[in-house]
């Protein structure tokens, strides 16, 4: 199970919060050690504790030895190095030197078994040269969800051991809203992270730098929403498994604004709803804006077949309401409509990059099916028009062309143009929703429909 937590700089980083993991650079400097005390402190206390020696160049193999015997024999794990893929860490020599530099240091030590292997920069080409063979290991990672979690996947996909994130960041030198990033990437980083057995650790760096200052935004943790990130995230409760709330063929782009935790009392998803954006471009920045009238849709799809996704399904995206002048011939829509419940809350939504009136290209299509086909088996809805609905049909005020008339239906469903549905999977299904719509008291017999009950019994 991961453990988060911060890294510490200085012996002055006493004011930081007490978490579950903490990763100390510790320096050799007179009066301030690199908070090592501190983390050696926390570890006595049941913290999982990681620990750097501080070093530029290329430190005598004997050096490193007495670091890593005097962390791991106080209980912690010792991180061998700091990116020496990078020109400013001044390491002598190229890929193989170091991990020929790393294995005699394993090869000495009392404890290899706690010997992380460096974390090359990820930013650097030809990066995953520099990891060696031989775990566990230490990773940085930088950025969005999804770039450090591509890291975190590398090492998952490429190498044996558990891995421990002992740096991750939005990525020193970019300009960020810390706060915003905090809520958008980090958490679901962290809740990914739960998912991954191998996962150890996840510590963000840093609690206070010294060189923040010079950064266009600081990285410091200290007053931001970081902070009360790491000290109020729990592991979800289903073990931080994604794999139910998030497409795995999705660039996953988690916003921060405009949507509502959870699925507002909606008893099921009933629906998946077709849109058509009236735009180009990813409307990842428009969905992530704080406004007024603010929108947000579950997945969308450019012309190229990129699928992007920008809250887990356990969440409700704002894009299928209000309803106006509703399709009730359509049973789903005439459950929502029946039940009361907020359109949103129960269904999933799919913008497609494009115009009312346009196809979509065969990238897009292809995409759109398979997403679709998988959000239908992940609710147990039939594949077909009766759970698989166009915009228009919950709001034929303001969105009758949504999808518009170019939209591939047929292909999207996977069906030929005039193929046949299961019928006894729409008729398993009309009852289901009918159901639904009749018990919160519409008028089905006042349509000129026989009692469901009795319909379901195969009564004429």
């Amino acid at each position: 199970m991961v453990r988060q937590g911060l890294v510490l700089l200085s012996d002055a980083d006493v004011d930081a919060p007490d978490l579950p993991a903490v990763c100390t650079v510790s320096k050799d400097d007179q009066g301030d050690g690199g908070a090592y005390f501190i983390g050696q402190a926390a570890a006595a206390e049941g913290a999982l504790w990681c620990d750097r020696a501080y070093f530029t160049g290329r430190p005598d193999v004997a050096w490193a030895v007495a670091k890593a015997d005097r962390v791991t024999d106080a209980g912690g794990l010792f991180q061998l190095g700091n990116e020496q893929n990078l020109d400013l860490e001044g390491w002598a020599g190229d890929a193989a030197d170091w991990l020929a530099f790393e294995a005699e240091v394993r090869a000495w030590a009392d404890r290899p078994d706690r010997i992380l292997a460096m974390p090359p920069s990820p930013g650097v080409p030809d990066w995953t040269s520099w990891v060696s063979d031989t775990g566990p290991y230490a990773v940085h990672a930088y950025g969005s969800f999804q770039q450090m979690r591509d890291v975190v996947d590398w090492y998952l996909d490429n190498r044996p051991g558990d891995v421990y994130v002992t740096e991750c960041n939005f990525g020193a030198g970019n300009q960020a809203d810390v706060d915003a990033w905090a809520h958008a990437e980090l958490v679901p980083f962290l809740d990914w992270c739960a998912s991954e057995p191998r996962v150890q650790m996840a510590c963000y760096f840093a609690w206070a730098w010294d060189q923040s200052p010079t950064l266009p935004t600081s990285v410091d943790a200290r007053g931001t929403a970081v902070e009360a990130v790491l000290r109020d995230w729990t592991p979800p409760a289903n073990g931080g498994s994604m794999d139910e709330d998030w497409y795995a063929p999705a660039v996953a782009r988690p916003i921060a604004h405009n949507y509502t935790p959870g699925r507002s009392g909606a008893p099921q998803v009933v629906a998946v709803v077709e849109h058509i954006a009236d735009g180009l471009g990813s409307p990842f920045g428009w969905f992530d804006t704080p406004r007024t009238d603010g929108s947000s849709a579950h997945f969308w799809i450019s012309r190229d077949g990129l699928v992007e996704q920008y809250r887990p399904l356990s969440d409700t995206c704002w894009s299928n309401g209000p309803i106006c002048d509703p399709d009730l011939y359509n049973l789903s829509v005439a459950a929502i409509v029946a039940t009361g419940v907020d359109p949103n809350a129960a269904t999933v939504a799919i913008e497609h990059e494009g115009y009312s009136g346009d196809g979509l290209t065969p990238a897009q299509t292809e995409q759109s099916r398979l997403l679709t086909a998988w959000l239908c088996a992940r609710y147990g809805l039939v594949l077909s028009r009766a759970a698989v609905i166009g915009h228009y049909q919950l709001d034929a005020c303001t969105r009758s062309g949504c999808p518009g008339a170019g939209f591939p239906w047929a292909a999207v469903l996977g069906e030929e143009p005039d193929g046949p549905d299961d019928i006894d999977a729409l008729r398993d299904q009309l009852w289901a929703l009918a159901g639904q719509c009749e018990a919160a008291g519409y008028p089905w017999l006042g349509q000129g429909v026989k009692s469901v009950v009795a319909l379901s019994k195969g009564d004429a």
